[in-house]
């Protein structure tokens, strides 16, 4: 398969990113895109971080939005850290009560490796529209992103997005 990049990436490459402090990331491929390339983005930040948002205006918004939105109202546990999770290739979005289940179980799956509570996770995806986004190919990878966590993985969460 032919490895494009896109016409928004730097015509001199990427420029270092340096390490900032408290923020760690992890990325795999766990075959939610229909390219072979890194689809599964997890980012931790530790505790006693504040975290922003800005959403879509969108009145049909996928059951990541609509959870990120309402937990960005609520106050976060600021002794524990917050978890960031990103999929790209399947925006579940126009899935109904089984996006929402989708949603549920990966929050609950990450809350649970990151070792702090849902109201810290937050949750975003990006991708085909109406396709049935199965949980487990983001709940079977939480441990394995969670072990890979590092400090310096810019690189591979651009791609994961």
């Amino acid at each position: 398969m032919k490895n494009t990049i896109s016409k928004f990436a730097p015509k001199n490459g990427f420029p270092h990113l340096p390490i900032i402090d408290g923020i760690k990331l992890s990325a795999v491929n766990a075959g939610i895109s229909k390219t072979n390339k890194l689809d599964l983005l997890l980012v931790r930040a530790s505790k006693n971080s504040t975290i922003c948002a800005l959403f879509t205006k969108s009145k049909t918004c996928s059951a990541a939005v609509d959870w990120s939105r309402q937990n960005l109202e609520k106050v976060q546990n600021q002794q524990k850290p917050l978890g960031l999770l990103v999929n790209s290739g399947n925006a579940n979005v126009f899935t109904g009560p089984h996006g929402e289940t989708t949603v549920r179980k990966s929050i609950t799956s990450t809350a649970h490796h990151l070792k702090t509570s849902d109201e810290n996770i937050f949750v975003a995806s990006t991708g085909v529209i109406g396709e049935l986004l199965h949980h487990n190919q983001i709940t079977s990878q939480i441990e394995n992103l969670t072990k890979n966590l590092k400090p310096s993985m810019f690189l591979s969460a651009a791609e994961a997005i």
